[in-house]
């Protein structure tokens, strides 16, 4: 593969992720000075680039790095691309009057790898995380997280050191440890959300996030149905509700303060929260 078709299959990486409402090289500010892609081979953090490119923070195996210590990549895992610039040497032939002189010369060659994030190796141990100033869990909270994830085996939830997502192409919502929220509300809180936004999958709820007024919208589902939970789960912490009414303020400012997107909005979320609590009742086709 040329440099130049590399190049533009990178172009298009960052496009891609900027199209879909991320801006990819802030990303690394927003999780703890440790909270970056490394490769697992090395232990080393990958460059800037790489950084860039990576969707997730965490360790990245190769296929083959996996398979000789013993692990699986996981069935339908997608692989991701980085990039490293390779010296190759070879001899250069050069022909002059009654002589051939052979040099030496190296030169550089991007060269592309794929890897695997560590949510996708099957039978990796679980990581130690800081529990010095852990909060302590709240039960109904975690009956309701537990149930659904029991429930909807199609989902997995990693912890790490990252920022709250939920990562449709990857099934996973990934969540930091509760010990880096400021309270255990916060914590649920956050996860709640990630959780709503999940359940487009089953509630085949359309978001399509290169239309901006869609992915606002979905942002007001994904926070009220936070909300709900909250709600259900007898979380009442007023900074946990004034964080909710400031984010749902947001979004409902992006889509210019029409009250019939907050009751669209409202609805997607009642019905993800049924969904959520109830076992898969409430499912049904959205209409936009």
């Amino acid at each position: 593969m040329s440099n130049q078709s590399i190049y533009a299959k990178i172009e298009a990486n960052i496009v891609n992720q900027l199209e879909h409402g991320i801006i990819p090289w802030r990303k690394c500010y927003h999780v703890s000075k440790d909270g970056l892609a490394v490769s697992h081979q090395t232990g080393r953090q990958y460059g800037l680039l790489n950084q860039i490119l990576l969707p997730l923070s965490g360790e990245y195996w190769t296929f083959n790095q996996a398979r000789k210590e013993g692990y699986h990549v996981r069935k339908g895992a997608v692989s991701s691309k980085i990039y490293f610039w390779k010296v190759v040497s070879d001899k250069d032939v050069r022909f002059s009057p009654g002589e051939i002189d052979v040099v030496d010369r190296s030169y550089p060659v991007l060269k592309e790898y794929s890897v695997f994030h560590e949510s996708d190796i099957e039978g990796l141990p679980a990581k130690a995380l800081n529990v010095e100033h852990e909060p302590k869990r709240i039960e109904n909270a975690e009956i309701i997280a537990s149930r659904y994830f029991a429930n909807n085996r199609w989902l997995n939830l990693f912890t790490c050191d990252s920022t709250p997502a939920f990562i449709k192409s990857r099934n996973l919502i990934e969540m930091p440890p509760i010990s880096q929220f400021d309270s255990a509300e916060e914590y649920y809180s956050a996860l709640f959300h990630e959780m709503t936004h999940s359940t487009a999958v089953p509630l085949e709820r359309q978001t399509n996030t290169r239309d901006k007024e869609m992915y606002a919208k979905e942002e007001l589902v994904a926070e009220m149905g936070a909300a709900y939970l909250c709600g259900h789960a007898g979380i009442t912490e007023e900074q946990v509700i004034e964080n909710s009414a400031s984010y749902c303020r947001s979004w409902l400012f992006e889509l210019k303060n029409n009250i019939k997107n907050l009751v669209w909005a409202a609805s997607r979320a009642e019905s993800a929260t049924e969904y959520i609590l109830n076992n898969n009742k409430g499912v049904k086709n959205d209409t936009n």
